[in-house]
């Protein structure tokens, strides 16, 4: 039985779509969804794209609620395949808030995004993100939101003033008496229509019910009570619609109304029956629209109304051992379909203590992380009830593995000192090695003990594949941290394969991370370049939530175009991008690349005592989150430049800890780059002391060592370091002999930063052998280009852009709409408008199509970073 044509709702949302926002206020009952249901088809008839979203308490978390618009834009014509929010796992919330905006803002034609059911989740971070994609919407975009009560948003007020919200509130859906005549067709006498209209109220539900118990023989003479409150009414209907029902199907509709989505397989689980999809056909013919089928398909699952199923608990209500027997059944059914949520929610509400903990004891929360990501581990976390969580260690190791993975080092190490595991339970033994492990990882430990422990947790988990995606990774990162390069590639394959076979895209991209790093650290410009740039050139696209990727891309951009050509132009750009990875997704490798270049840009801005300032800074961060892997890197990058401004004593003052058997201290350190910084740093510390044999003896050991371990920027420092120990004893001719090594080693690929960062007696070298009729003309080209860039200069810049204005068209440059750029840059659009202005008269161009061109352009010759 189909509501009748809501016309004046209906004109309302038609008038409402003019505006930014459409709000849908009425208690249930009030055929919010079904006006809506029918506005769809008519928008649809009329070639308007249009999402519909019908949200529930699992898109209270802020990703999960961005995942399932994304997904909806995506089922009403959007395409957004390529944004990466199609995936299961984590959410970076900025990032995917600007591809939904992004792609809004490049749909062609119109679009409508329903949110219906928006009490579900009326909690602060998806209000949040709905008010600020209200400010960002596009003109040809419109939202509609229904609830029960009004959403808390912000910009509510605002939009009011400006003429951009309509609120369509129960008076206006309530049905109008030829509403009422059109529904009830003949079911009721003319002249009793109004009695009709003034018992109901026009509430829909109501008159939906009224109808429905006059056709299964309700009695004509009814009294119809003047003032009746409307929910008596639907009481009241609600149990004489029921009467009209079998037995068999009372009892069916008091089992299923534990469910808040029926699958028929789950309610034939439940039940232990086979007859649930019979069963809810039929009740469908006698309850029309008010049993949905929310998914139709071959494998259709249904939804009760709201008020038939808090009807169906009133008038049917389960004895306690029914209840409980159901639940359980219930939770055993979506723990066996991967659904350990809704396992713990039906566990909870039996209000047993035992068996909550009798379901958390089937459920590994470790794979919910790795298959769904931090936002679905949170979500199960909340669904256990609080004294369960104080009293169970598994739960408390996963809240102290939250807090880690939301930046909480410290406070997350603590509470897993504090936790104790009694018994010889395998699995906890196993949740506990390898969060502790994983923590102790990204603080910084790279000892042995932490093979012992990936040792251990293999032997503990031979047959569960997604453990063993967790330890390769951590492998992973105790490869590229020690140097171990053949084996990091290969740990990122055994990854990769087990990450597809068990269908975790998401995860898949984390892995690029860890290919770049490899691809970094073995030196090829040239590979990392096109990789690089490709993967940029996508950025929008497939990894466009994906911020960890985006960053780390960014940040190899910035390190190769530093290494190609010292610029201060990078500066900010690396700053972001670790900003961007945010505390929790940045590690050794990723500080260890920014550190040098950052120290190296401050030196030759203002000299040590700025790279001091820069060391001090970063000394900071560590110590407030418990990090330690940069307790080397700093004092050794300080030593650096003090004993290249000729400060000895106070870089030896830095040496101390690292002069103790320093000809062989550097084998203490397990990571390759602290390894290879203080062998060069030794090397200009033993010549600043004159102790030419112990310099020579550690810039032998760094080239042995890279070359060894197919490292080629090591190599060609190596080469550069013999050639300023030559140098030092007099020796002229070796020093250009080694220094040519180092230009045939680093010309091919482009390198000039491990050149300028060896001081001026480098340079001196260079310019030496430039004039040595053995180098060869494009040799001599890459040595006179390292000459020049031992003065450290900002990139060609033909128009003078400001970095301001290069931000501004880098964005442009992607089609992105001036208040898209504001939102990025957490600037005003006006502001965007002022430099853009600045830029558009500077490149001599009139329009943005123009200014991207050649701003893009002019990035490919190497213009901009």
């Amino acid at each position: 039985m189909p509501l009748c044509r809501r016309l004046r709702v209906l004109r309302s949302l038609g008038i409402a779509r003019a505006c930014k926002l459409s709000l849908l206020i009425a208690p249930a009952g009030y055929g919010k969804t079904t006006a809506l249901s029918q506005w769809v088809d008519q928008l649809s008839a009329g070639g308007i794209k249009v999402a519909w979203c019908t949200l529930s308490a699992r898109e209270a978390e802020a990703g999960e609620f961005l995942r399932i618009v994304a997904r909806a834009l995506h089922a009403g014509g959007i395409d957004m395949t390529d944004t990466g929010l199609l995936l299961d796992g984590d959410i970076h919330e900025d990032a995917a808030l600007d591809a939904i905006l992004l792609k809004l803002e490049r749909t062609t034609g119109d679009i409508v995004l329903i949110l219906d059911d928006f009490d579900a989740i009326q909690d602060s971070a998806p209000v949040q993100l709905l008010d600020e994609l209200l400010g960002m919407l596009p003109p040809h975009a419109h939202i509609v939101v229904s609830a029960r009560q009004k959403p808390p948003f912000g910009s509510l007020s605002p939009l009011r003033t400006q003429g951009q919200v309509r609120i369509i509130e129960p008076e206006e859906l309530r049905l109008d008496p030829d509403e009422i005549r059109e529904l009830l067709q003949d079911h009721v006498p003319a002249d009793h229509l109004e009695d009709v209209a003034e018992w109901t109220r026009g509430w829909p539900v109501a008159v939906q019910l009224f109808r429905l118990w006059r056709e299964h023989g309700g009695g004509d003479n009814l009294a119809y009570p003047p003032r009746w409150p409307t929910e008596s009414v639907a009481d009241y209907l609600s149990e004489q619609v029921f009467n009209a029902l079998s037995d068999e199907q009372r009892r069916f509709l008091a089992d299923i109304s534990i469910l808040d989505e029926i699958d028929p397989d789950a309610a034939n689980h439940v039940r232990d029956a086979d007859d649930a999809l019979r069963l809810l056909r039929e009740l469908q013919l006698l309850l029309p629209s008010l049993i949905e089928t929310a998914q139709p398909s071959a494998h259709p699952i249904f939804r009760l109304h709201p008020l038939v199923a808090e009807a169906a608990r009133a008038s049917f209500p389960l004895e306690g051992s029914r209840a409980a027997t159901l639940h359980r059944r219930a939770a055993g059914w979506y723990l066996e379909h991967q659904r350990p949520i809704d396992a713990l929610r039906h566990a909870a509400a039996m209000n047993d203590v035992g068996v909550v903990t009798e379901i958390l004891g089937s459920i590994a929360p470790l794979h919910i992380f790795l298959r769904s990501g931090l936002g679905e581990l949170k979500a199960f976390i909340r669904e256990i009830p609080p004294p369960i969580v104080e009293q169970e260690p598994r739960l408390q190791l996963m809240l102290a593995f939250i807090h880690f993975k939301t930046g909480f080092f410290t406070e997350a190490l603590r509470a897993l000192e504090r936790i104790t595991l009694d018994g010889d339970d395998p699995q906890r033994e196993i949740e506990r090695l390898a969060i502790r492990t994983t923590c102790r990882i990204y603080v910084g430990d790279c000892d042995q003990t932490l093979d012992r422990d990936l040792e251990r947790l293999r032997e503990l988990t031979p047959t569960d594949p997604l453990m063993w995606a967790w330890r390769v990774n951590l492998q992973i990162v105790l490869h590229e941290q020690r140097g171990e390069l053949l084996q990091a590639r290969k740990a990122i394959d055994q990854c990769d394969t087990i990450y597809d076979i068990q269908g975790i895209g998401f995860a898949s991209f984390h892995l690029m991370i860890h290919r770049m790093l490899v691809n970094l650290a073995e030196g090829s410009l040239r590979l990392i370049a096109g990789d690089v740039g490709r993967m940029l050139k996508r950025r929008r696209a497939e990894f466009s939530s994906d911020v960890p990727v985006l960053s780390m891309a960014r940040l190899a951009e910035a390190s190769l175009s530093y290494e190609r050509r010292p610029s201060e132009a990078v500066e900010e750009v690396i700053n972001q991008s670790l900003e961007q990875f945010g505390d929790s997704e940045s590690w050794f490798e990723q500080r260890a690349i920014a550190a040098p270049i950052l120290a190296d840009i401050a030196f030759y801005r203002n000299g040590p005592d700025a790279v001091a300032e820069f060391a001090d800074r970063w000394q900071r961060w560590s110590a407030e989150r418990g990090v330690i892997y940069l307790q080397n890197l700093l004092p050794l990058l300080r030593a650096r430049y003090l004993l290249l401004a000729s400060r000895v004593e106070e870089a030896e003052a830095l040496l101390q800890p690292f002069l103790v058997g320093s000809d062989a201290g550097a084998e203490r350190y397990p990571r390759w780059r602290e390894r290879e910084f203080l062998r060069s740093v030794l090397v200009l510390y033993r010549l600043a002391k004159g102790d030419i044999d112990g310099a020579r003896d550690q810039a032998l050991r760094l080239m042995t060592e890279a070359r060894e371990g197919g490292r080629l920027r090591g190599t060609i420092s190596g080469h550069i370091l013999l050639a300023r120990v030559h140098h030092a004893r007099g020796e002229m001719a070796e020093a250009c002999a080694e220094m040519l090594a180092a230009v045939r080693a680093a010309h091919p690929e482009g390198y000039v930063m491990p050149f300028t960062e060896g001081g001026p007696s480098v340079r001196y070298i260079l310019e030496a052998l430039a004039n040595d009729p053995a180098v060869s003309p494009i040799e001599r080209r890459h040595i006179e280009l390292t000459i020049r860039s031992f003065t450290l200069q900002p990139l060609q810049n033909p128009h003078d852009l400001s970095r301001r204005e290069i931000d501004i068209l880098r964005h442009l440059a992607e089609g992105v709409s001036n208040k898209l750029i504001a939102r990025r840059m957490d600037i005003t659009e006006n502001t965007v408008k002022f430099h853009l202005k600045k830029a558009f008269q500077k490149m001599g161009v009139t329009s943005r199509r123009a200014a991207s061109a050649a701003f893009e352009a002019e990035r490919e010759a190497g213009c901009y970073p």
